[in-house]
């Protein structure tokens, strides 16, 4: 169950090291703080404070709660913004792309598949327009059912 307490504000010299992403949350949550007086402070977080008290009226103890609160939200944004294992693999895959083999292989393997599609446009088209002329309602339903199924599928439930 998570906590509804709220976050401890952030040590000051955790919040001067992770200010540059904490200042525009700053100023997105206090749009009366000025930019250039933020970056006056230089991150310091007494200063920081200071500065949103006096552009805002809101009290120091609410001012830091928030602060401990927007700390957690740039701490969040940088771990998603970390290297990722998917970015090693991509860089590894790239690197492959370069072998001559490789290269020749998928040339062979877009050959084949435009070949497949012409084929089928050729065979499996006009058979294709010919049931739908023929059963125009059966192909409209048929159409949303493949559309529920592909929402369903894509799209998940909202309910949850």
């Amino acid at each position: 169950m998570p906590s509804t307490t709220p976050p401890p504000p952030p040590a000051s010299s955790r919040f001067q090291a992770t200010f540059r992403a904490i200042a525009p949350l700053i100023l997105a949550e206090w749009p009366t703080v000025k930019p250039d007086a933020l970056q006056a402070t230089a991150g310091d977080l007494d200063q920081v404070v200071k500065c949103i008290a006096t552009a805002t009226g809101h009290t120091h103890t609410l001012i830091r709660r928030q602060l401990g609160e927007l700390y957690k939200m740039a701490i969040a944004t940088e771990d998603k913004t970390a290297p990722r294992l998917s970015d090693h693999v991509t860089q590894l895959l790239n690197e492959q792309l370069g072998d001559p083999n490789l290269q020749e292989a998928i040339a062979h393997l877009e050959t084949q598949t435009e070949k497949i599609l012409q084929q089928m446009k050729q065979e499996m088209l006009p058979e294709f327009q010919e049931q739908v002329q023929k059963h125009p309602l059966k192909s409209v339903l048929t159409a949303v059912g493949i559309g529920f199924v592909l929402g369903l599928v894509v799209g998940g439930r909202r309910g949850r």
